[in-house]
C-alpha cells in the first residue's frame, strides 16, 4: 500500500470531486446556508461580486411578496398571514424596506463608479422615469377606461380631461410626487395605483447619495454616513415607539433610514464579517422586531440588512434576473392588474388565485416594459447628460482610499434601482363606505401627496367598489 493510499481514511472517496467539495468551492455547499454565500468570504466586500449574485433574484422575491401581500388586502380586506400573525407589519410592508436596503447598498456603488454627480443623477433619472411615465399613461389610456368600462358597462363618461382626469393624472404625477391618486371615482375613490407614490422617496435618496458625494463624505467621511444613518434611524424608530407621529412626513425619515443603513454597508463591506453566528443572531433580532409594531423599526434595519446581503451575495440563483430586471415592471403595474382581475372575476373569491394570475399578467408586462420602455432608455446611459445636469455638483466621484474611478456603471440591471413602492399595509381601519384602510406604518399617516378629502385614503387597498345603481351582477348576488 503507498503512503498516499494508507493515509486516505477508510470508505473516504478521491478525485477531483472530492477535493473541489474540500476547499468548498461555490458550487459546493456545506451546512444549510452554504447554498446561499460565497464559500471561504471572510468580509461582505469579499464576498460581493457585482457581477455574480443573488441580488436580481432577490429583487425578484420581494417585488412578488409586495404583490402577495397586496392580494390579501384586495381579496379578504385582511392582514396578509404575517401580519395576522406576528401582529406587526406585513410581509410586504418588510419587503418594501428590504428594497430601500439594497438599494441604498447598490446606488451608493454606483454614485462611486460615476464620473461625476451629474452623470450618476443622469443614470438614475433614466432608470426610474421613463418606466414611471409609461406606466402613468398606460393607467390612464388602457386600464382606467377598462376598470371603467367593467364597472359601468359603458365608457360613456370617462373623465379624459377636466379635474381629476386621465390627462391630469398623467400631468400632475410626472415629477414623481403623486398629487392625484384616482381618475374620476374609479374604484370607489382608491388609489388605482398606491404602489408608485414611494418612488418619490427612491429619488430624494438618489440625490442625498449625490449629494454625500459630491461634498466627499462617501470617500472620506465615511463615518459622517454612519452617523446620519444612525440620526434618520432614531428618529424615525422614536416616532415609530412613542405613536405621537410628530413628523411632518415620517414615511421620508424611515425610507432615508433603511436607504442609508445599506449605504453604510456599502461603505464599510471590507469591515463588516460574514459568519453564521452573525446571521443567526441577526435572523433572531429580525424575528423580535417583527413582532410587534413597535419593536420593528428600533430593531429590524441593520438585521434585515444584513440576511439579505448574505442572501444576495450568494451565486447560486445569479442568472435569475441577469437579462432581464422584471421587478420594476413587476412592481409599478400589479396594483392596477390586481384591480383589473378582480373586476374580471380571476380570483375574487380565492387568494391563491388571484396571486398566480397576478402574478402572471404582471410579470407579462413586466417583460413588455423591460423590452419597449426600460432597456432602450438605459441604453441612452452612455449620451450626453443635460447640460442642466452635466452641471449639477459635478465634482468627480472617488473610490474611498484615494483609488482612481472606474467607468460609469454599465446599463446591466445590477445598476438599476428596487423598484421602491409598496404601501403594504400593516394597521388596518374602517373607512367611510365601509372600505377597508391601510397605512404603510401602523400608526403612520398617509403622506405621499396633499391631505386627500376629509374622511378618505387614497392608498387603501379595497376590492374595486362597484358605481351604485350600476352594480354588476355578481357583485349584487352578494
Amino acid at each position: 500500500m503507498t503512503h498516499a493510499s494508507s493515509a486516505r481514511a477508510p470508505g473516504r472517496p478521491e478525485g477531483p470531486r472530492h477535493r473541489r467539495k474540500r476547499h468548498g468551492w461555490p458550487w459546493a455547499p456545506q451546512g444549510p446556508w452554504g447554498w446561499l454565500t460565497t464559500p471561504g468570504a471572510r468580509t461582505l466586500g469579499q464576498a460581493f461580486d457585482p457581477r455574480h449574485n443573488n441580488l436580481n433574484a432577490l429583487r425578484l422575491v420581494l417585488a412578488a411578496t409586495v404583490l402577495v401581500s397586496h392580494s390579501w388586502g384586495f381579496v379578504r380586506d385582511e392582514d396578509d398571514p404575517l401580519g395576522k400573525l406576528t401582529g406587526g407589519p406585513e410581509a410586504g410592508e418588510v419587503a418594501v424596506d428590504g428594497f430601500f436596503l439594497l438599494s441604498g447598498f447598490l446606488i451608493t456603488r454606483s454614485r462611486q463608479r460615476a464620473r461625476s454627480t451629474g452623470r450618476f443623477l443622469w443614470h438614475r433619472l433614466l432608470r426610474i422615469l421613463p418606466g414611471f411615465w409609461v406606466c402613468l399613461a398606460v393607467t390612464a389610456v388602457i386600464l382606467g377606461p377598462l376598470l371603467w368600462l367593467l364597472e359601468r358597462d359603458t365608457l360613456a363618461g370617462y373623465p379624459w380631461t377636466g379635474a381629476d382626469s386621465a390627462l391630469t393624472y398623467v400631468a400632475a404625477n410626472a415629477l414623481l410626487r403623486m398629487h392625484q391618486f384616482n381618475i374620476g371615482d374609479l374604484n370607489g375613490g382608491g388609489a388605482l395605483d398606491g404602489s408608485l407614490h414611494t418612488l418619490f422617496f427612491e429619488a430624494l435618496c438618489y440625490l442625498m447619495i449625490g449629494i454625500l458625494g459630491a461634498v466627499g463624505l462617501l470617500s472620506r467621511r465615511r463615518a459622517a454616513v454612519l452617523g446620519l444613518a444612525v440620526a434618520c434611524w432614531v428618529l424615525a424608530a422614536a416616532d415609530a415607539v412613542s405613536g405621537a407621529d410628530r413628523l411632518a412626513d415620517a414615511y421620508a425619515l424611515r425610507f432615508a433610514s433603511m436607504f442609508l443603513v445599506g449605504a453604510v454597508m456599502f461603505l464599510y463591506a471590507d469591515r463588516i464579517p460574514l459568519n453564521r453566528p452573525l446571521l443567526a443572531a441577526s435572523c433572531c433580532l429580525l424575528a423580535i422586531a417583527l413582532a410587534a409594531p413597535a419593536t420593528y423599526l428600533p430593531l429590524a434595519p441593520a438585521p434585515l440588512a444584513y440576511f439579505l446581503l448574505w442572501a444576495g451575495t450568494g451565486r447560486r440563483l445569479m442568472r435569475v434576473g441577469s437579462r432581464r430586471d422584471l421587478s420594476y415592471g413587476i412592481y409599478v403595474y400589479s396594483w392596477p392588474l390586481q384591480l383589473l382581475l378582480l373586476e374580471l372575476g380571476v380570483g375574487d373569491d380565492s387568494v391563491t388565485v388571484n396571486i398566480v394570475a397576478s402574478i402572471g399578467l404582471s410579470g407579462a408586462v413586466a417583460v413588455a416594459s423591460w423590452h419597449l420602455v426600460e432597456s432602450p432608455a438605459l441604453a441612452l446611459k452612455s449620451a450626453a447628460a443635460p447640460s442642466w445636469l452635466g452641471g449639477f455638483l459635478s465634482r468627480p466621484a472617488a473610490r474611498p482610499g484615494g483609488r482612481p474611478t472606474r467607468p460609469a456603471d454599465s446599463a446591466s440591471p445590477m445598476g438599476s434601482p428596487s423598484p421602491m413602492g409598496s404601501v403594504p399595509g400593516a394597521a388596518a381601519g374602517a373607512a367611510p363606505g365601509g372600505h377597508r384602510t391601510y397605512s404603510a406604518v401602523p400608526g403612520m399617516p398617509v403622506s405621499a401627496g396633499p391631505a386627500s378629502p376629509p374622511g378618505s385614503d387614497p392608498l387603501r387597498r379595497s376590492r374595486p367598489a362597484a358605481v351604485p345603481d350600476q352594480r354588476r351582477t355578481r357583485h349584487a348576488s352578494r
